[in-house]
């Protein structure tokens, strides 16, 4: 009975987390708005927000129209990935070196949220740790 009742809130959940993600517009409308610098507001984890952002999460990000963009951190290490818009999914994916490692959530012209996935490498509660951005 316990199986069946996780079950069911799964199959509740799963729509509403994958909506949630999803973003709906056209590649011109999103590249319009994601390509300018972006200022790190603060970090979340879970219900937990982080407006003191550690030094290792201190960094802005400017996107490029060209499909690249540049990580500028307070401490001058620079860094650049490719980020891919997928109309069909729904997301954009920023990859650096080879690996996906960010997933923009949402995005808006005042507000940028992205996910940073390290799965089983991420240090205890950095695991799935939401990042919140302004434009500059």
């Amino acid at each position: 009975m316990k199986k069946i009742i996780i079950l069911f809130l799964v199959l509740i959940c799963l729509p509403f987390s994958i909506s949630a993600q999803s973003i709906d517009l056209k590649p011109s409308k999103l590249e319009s708005i994601l390509c300018k610098q972006w200022t790190i507001e603060f970090a979340k984890m879970g219900d937990i927000e982080l407006t003191e952002v550690p030094d290792t999460l201190d960094f802005n990000l400017k996107f490029n129209s060209n499909g690249t963009y540049e990580v500028k951190s307070s401490n001058d290490d620079n860094s650049s990935g490719t980020w891919a818009y997928d109309k069909d999914k729904g997301t954009v994916e920023l990859e650096a070196a080879g690996n996906v490692k960010f997933t923009i959530k949402s995005i808006s012209k005042d507000k940028l949220i992205i996910n940073l996935d390290l799965g089983e490498d991420a240090p205890l509660g950095l695991s799935n740790l939401e990042l919140h951005f302004k434009p500059s």
